[in-house]
């Protein structure tokens, strides 16, 4: 089992086939909501989640946009992700989950190597600066204002140790939130780094629809130091999701997880 933390998400999923010779003209690079239309486009309101999958190779000409304030990092893969969820009445609601990186350890993910509902992380939380002996308390929804930075860390229950995050709010405002986040630590395997400190670039954003609809948005690339080492789809996807329904607030095992097998 390899760590993957914010690595592919939920339903409604298009998963673009990785095939040597692909004809890049039919691909459709990922469209941030800063840029306009997103791809993927939002599901409908029947479904929760909309996903797709690129190689480097099927987008080899793909630049971050200005606006999301991204460098030019090359990358193995990439994962586009969109999404709804409701009840939810304003930012400072889901905001408090997004930094309360202790609670990460109540997240419950279905493992498909083991057939079962297990938690996801060992250990997780809050760092006043980078090491882990300067553990704290989490941070609160008062804390996450633009331009705001937090370390944390996560130790997922597998033979990697713990990886280290910087997490930057991008943007608050009472209809949206904008939250980067990358590993500052290298995500280690015995004798290998398996993603090298920089590696795993995460970017959300989550914009208030209607009501008590919130649209949410993220794009994640990664660039893996040795590709034999890389997470299987049904691994990431499982992990992903549970990571949507922390920030949601919703039951973890409230529905049957995505990738069974």
């Amino acid at each position: 089992m390899h760590k993957t933390f914010f690595v592919l998400f939920f339903v409604s999923t298009s998963i673009l086939p990785i095939k040597p010779g692909h004809a890049q003209s039919l691909v459709q690079e990922p469209r941030v909501p800063c840029t306009g239309k997103v791809i993927p486009a939002y599901p409908s309101t029947d479904q929760t989640f909309a996903t797709r999958i690129w190689t480097r190779d099927q987008i080899p000409s793909w630049v971050p946009p200005a606006c999301m304030d991204w460098n030019t990092l090359t990358f193995d893969f990439m994962l586009a992700i969109s999404g709804r969820f409701t009840n939810v009445d304003n930012v400072a609601d889901f905001a408090r989950r997004v930094v309360s990186f202790s609670t990460l350890t109540k997240m419950r993910y279905w493992s498909v190597s083991n057939d079962e509902w297990r938690p996801l992380f060992d250990d997780a939380g809050t760092l006043s600066n980078i090491g882990l002996e300067n553990r704290r308390n989490d941070f609160t929804s008062m804390d996450v204002q633009s331009g705001a930075q937090f370390y944390y860390f996560q130790d997922e229950s597998s033979p990697l140790g713990p990886v280290i995050f910087l997490m930057t709010i991008i943007e608050r405002s009472p209809k949206r939130l904008i939250f980067s986040s990358v590993n500052i630590s290298p995500f280690q395997v015995p004798f290998f780094d398996a993603v090298k400190a920089g590696g795993f670039d995460q970017y959300y954003i989550i914009q208030k629809e209607l009501g008590q609809t919130w649209t949410y948005y993220g794009l994640v690339r990664t660039k893996m130091n040795h590709a034999f080492l890389a997470p299987s789809t049904s691994s990431s996807l499982n992990r992903a999701f549970a990571y949507f329904r922390h920030i949601a607030g919703f039951n973890y095992e409230s529905r049957f997880p995505f990738a069974k097998e």
